[in-house]
């Protein structure tokens, strides 16, 4: 679990400011070799329509699970016929990651979104 903290900790920055009509999301750009493709390093996602995040982290980690949180906002609008609301999807999304930490036979992730 160290690990994993410090490798937020040593990630760049995410932030997000709520407004009364939208949200605006901004991470730090770390360029830290020339030898990345330009666009390669994102770290803004689009989840759903009305769903977006910024991550801190491992990006590999952060891929993982914003693919299981679109699989998330998929299965619930496929079952239920609406969007998934925000806090149903942290929900659902937090014990995914805390089944993570607590079986030793996987590490826990390295990111925060």
């Amino acid at each position: 679990v160290e690990y994993a903290q410090k490798a937020v900790e040593n990630s760049g920055t995410a932030v997000g400011i709520r407004g009364k009509n939208g949200v605006v999301m901004g991470v730090e750009k770390l360029v830290t070799s020339k030898l990345y493709e330009q666009g390669a390093n994102k770290r803004l996602f689009n989840i759903d329509k009305h769903i977006g995040g910024a991550v801190a982290g491992l990006l590999a980690d952060a891929r993982q699970l914003v693919e299981r949180a679109k699989e998330e906002c998929s299965n619930y609008r496929f079952n239920y016929g609406s969007e998934i609301p925000v806090k149903h999807l942290t929900d659902r999304l937090s014990g995914y990651v805390h089944a993570y930490t607590l079986h030793s036979s996987v590490r826990p992730f390295g990111t925060s979104m």
